[in-house]
């Protein structure tokens, strides 16, 4: 399972998560034409990334799941 920290927007691997993964905020959403990929993330070009109209979504999210005591979404 692939988290998103709240804090730093870095990406964190959890390989068992029932055992290892943390408690986190879960994203609901439909997928649109400028939503972040996986690969997308991979690049590591914020200008880029923070240009899609999905940036914000998940901004928001990890403030909304930041103020609710979550690290990860």
């Amino acid at each position: 399972m692939r988290l998103l920290q709240t804090t730093s927007s870095n990406l964190e691997t959890f390989i068992d998560p029932p055992r290892d993964g943390p408690k986190h905020a879960v994203l609901s959403h439909t997928w649109g034409k400028q939503e972040i990929l996986f690969e997308d993330w991979q690049s590591s070009d914020v200008k880029a990334l923070s240009e899609k109209a999905g940036w914000s979504k998940v901004m928001k999210s990890c403030a909304q799941a930041k103020k609710d005591s979550f690290k990860y979404i």
